[in-house]
Parts: C-alpha cells; structure tokens; sequence
C-alpha cells in the first residue's frame, strides 16, 4: 500500500507542478502582451511628438528665410533713398553678417539632405533604423540653422 500511496502523492504533486507552469505561462504570456502594447503606444507617442517638433521646426525655418528675404527687400529700398542716415551702413552691416551666416547654414543643410537621401537610398529596405536616422538627418540640419544663431 506505501507503493500506492508514494505514487498517488507523486501525481498529485505532478498535477500541481502542471498547474504551477501553466500558471508562470500564462503570467509571462500577459507581460509580454503587456510589453508589446507599451511598445506600441511608445512607437506612437515618439512618432506623434517628433512629427509635432518637425513640422515646428520646417515653420520657423520658413520664418527665417522670409526675413531673410524681407531684410533683402528693406536693404534695397534704404540703398534707392538717397540721403539715408550712416547708422543705416552700420547696422545693414551687422544684418548681412547675420544673413550670410544663415544663408551658408541653408547650404550646409541642403548639402546634407542630399548627403542623407544618398545614405537613405543606399541604406536599403533591410536597415530601417539607419534609415530614419538618414532622414531625420535633414530635419536636424534645418534646426541647426534656425536654432544655431
């Protein structure tokens, strides 16, 4: 009878080691699930905010360059006035310094989306991380020359 009992406790304790793994299954299944939609909602979220601070920094880009060419307009106008002020020389001096400056970082930044859309083309379908990193490229040049002066 010992033999009957050892193995009947044996099975009942194999049932319960059973229950035990499905249970530890299940829980570990329900993190994972739970991982994935956190991944997902962290994908949107970083998706949504860097969309926002795109299209944020494109406006002010576009911003600059209209002053720019409103300074360009506003400069021809007070050169065609013929007793203009010598104050005007010294301060249209200081704003074509500043518009040079942003002019060569316009270039700079177009030199690098043509750099990054290379990079892109080359990067493949396979490689998508490097690709959105290649094409945020010239979004990060654009911000350069709003924000860096």
């Amino acid at each position: 009878m010992k033999a009957e009992d050892a193995a009947e406790k044996l099975k009942v304790k194999a049932v319960d080691a059973k229950d035990t793994v499905i249970d530890v299954k299940d829980n570990i299944t329900d993190k994972l699930t739970e991982l994935d939609r956190m991944l997902e909602d962290s994908v949107t979220e970083y998706n949504d905010t860097y969309t926002l601070m795109n299209d944020k920094g494109v406006k002010l880009f576009v911003e600059r360059s209209r002053a720019v060419d409103s300074i360009s307009f506003v400069e021809g106008f007070v050169n065609s006035i013929a007793n203009k002020p010598k104050a005007f020389a010294a301060d249209f001096e200081e704003i074509m310094s500043n518009r040079k400056q942003f002019t060569e970082a316009c270039d700079f930044a177009e030199r690098e989306l043509m750099n990054a859309r290379k990079a892109a083309a080359g990067a493949g379908a396979g490689l998508a991380a490097g690709a959105s990193v290649a094409f945020m490229a010239p979004t990060a040049a654009m911000f350069c020359v709003t924000v860096g002066e």
